[in-house]
């Protein structure tokens, strides 16, 4: 079956194509596709039912030349511009489809976004050091300031996996690559009730930064002392970049979530279940 344009309450998912057998136990979804202008969707799976238990199992590939663009054709309220993504993995819902609950929701997924920037983000310091950083040099010689724009974060690469357990999201290993610096999130998002409990380290690329910096401003004899320091300080196992290392917490309704500061000795304390995992009995 073909659907010219599919929607789902006010969405619009776009053209979508359903091909599936029937099988002892219910639907094998031989194939389930949805095209958008940005984004092409692929998947498939089965719905079954045994002793009156209803389960819906998809295998899932999504690929997006604009990831911005698709969330904004989503509907999605667009925290994210531009970029190219991928994401695979499989999905299941336990139990009837109708009425929704996302604490029906399970499964594993990859997502990989690259060149994209994170809308209504201040850099603020960070700023500084990418105009001077000697690894952003390609980037200003071709006049390209992109990546320190007042409106948002550019990044370079968003990558992780994210393990989906009755609505409640997981991410050990999330990571954002950019030319100001590279973070970490770590934690658990609540779909259902919209709460956050996640830790973010922020690791600034100051290291090749510094002599730089040190030589344009008060010359080349204090840039190469600068450079020396950093020599020195890595010989002693120091490492400049993780010894500017920033953690924050970010708890509470995605709406109005609390953001603290948190020291780098905490960062192996974080609380390994913070949301009670909802019950569908």
């Amino acid at each position: 079956a073909e659907v010219e344009s599919l929607s789902i309450g006010d969405r619009a998912l776009g053209k979508a194509r359903l091909l599936t057998t029937r099988v002892p136990t219910g639907l094998r979804i031989d194939r389930l596709d949805v095209d958008q202008p940005h984004l092409k969707a692929r998947s498939g799976g089965g719905w079954y039912q045994s002793d009156g238990h209803q389960r819906l199992e998809l295998n899932v590939n999504i690929a997006s030349d604009d990831v911005g663009a698709s969330l904004a054709d989503l509907g999605v309220r667009q925290s994210l511009q531009s970029g190219h993504g991928d994401l695979m993995g499989t999905l299941r819902w336990d139990g009837p489809l109708i009425p929704p609950d996302l604490a029906r929701l399970s499964g594993n997924l990859d997502l990989q976004i690259s060149e994209g920037k994170l809308s209504n983000v201040e850099p603020g310091l960070g700023r500084l050091i990418s105009l001077i950083s000697l690894d952003n040099l390609p980037r200003r010689l071709a006049l390209d300031f992109t990546d320190v724009s007042d409106t948002g974060f550019s990044f370079d690469l968003l990558s992780g996996s994210l393990a989906i357990d009755r609505g409640i999201v997981t991410s050990n290993d999330v990571s954002i690559n950019s030319p100001l610096a590279d973070i970490d999130i770590r934690g658990d998002t609540d779909l259902k009730a919209l709460r956050h409990h996640l830790r973010l380290w922020v690791t600034p690329k100051i290291k090749s930064s510094a002599p730089v910096a040190a030589g344009l401003l008060a010359g080349p004899q204090t840039g190469a002392a600068v450079f020396l320091f950093n020599k020195l300080a890595e010989s002693m196992g120091v490492d400049l970049n993780e010894a500017a290392r920033l953690g924050y917490s970010i708890t509470g309704d995605w709406q109005n979530p609390e953001i603290a500061a948190i020291r780098a000795e905490d960062e192996e304390q974080e609380d390994s279940a913070p949301f009670a995992t909802p019950s569908l009995e």
